[in-house]
């Protein structure tokens, strides 16, 4: 809770593959059903908790900003 960076491997592993998902998307993104963090299954359950995570590092930062603000 207050250093989740601390466990890398453990609780914070989620959160530091989302972060992962969401970085390598960069600004175009990797392509449709192109990215890697998903089909790995370095994100569990990416349809519903990690689907923006997805989104992201298929469509990237502009996919991610039309979709927030759409």
């Amino acid at each position: 809770f207050v250093q989740p960076d601390a466990d890398p491997e453990g609780i914070s592993y989620h959160i530091n593959q989302s972060k992962v998902a969401v970085g390598s998307g960069r600004i175009s993104g990797k392509g449709y059903l192109k990215g890697t963090q998903g089909p790995f299954r370095f994100l569990p359950e990416k349809h519903t908790d990690f689907i923006f995570s997805v989104f992201a590092e298929e469509w990237g930062f502009t996919g991610s900003m039309f979709l927030l603000v759409a």
